[in-house]
């Protein structure tokens, strides 16, 4: 499965972000749904996993998500939205917060999760 290209990518300390472009030829849009493709929320949620390994390589550690305690899938991500992901971990790396937007501030989806991850 083809992922979105991430463009302007930044990494400082225990944040990512980016902006990405929600092609019509992603997979993720296929039968989601006929007529009206919409990206799965599921689809957001592993792009939140992928930050999540730029932070991790940054951070030296292996990160990885443990739960989520909350997501909001407010607005639909249609074919062509351009989107900014901005995923952060607090300072002690249990908990990371994100959001997915548009350029001009439309929210996508937000959330938090919990952090499991191995000693530096």
């Amino acid at each position: 499965m083809r992922d979105p290209v991430f463009e302007m990518e930044s990494v400082t300390g225990s944040s990512y972000s980016a902006r990405f472009r929600a092609d019509a030829d992603l997979d993720w849009f296929r039968g989601h749904f006929e007529g009206l493709p919409v990206l799965p929320g599921i689809a957001q949620v592993y792009f939140v996993t992928l930050a999540l390994g730029k932070i991790s390589a940054a951070a030296g550690r292996d990160l990885r998500i443990a739960g989520f305690r909350q997501v909001k899938f407010t607005f639909p991500m249609v074919p062509g939205d351009e989107a900014e992901i901005e995923v952060t971990a607090d300072e002690g790396q249990e908990e990371l917060s994100f959001r997915i937007s548009s350029p001009l501030g439309m929210v996508f989806s937000e959330g938090r999760a919990a952090l499991a991850g191995g000693a530096s």
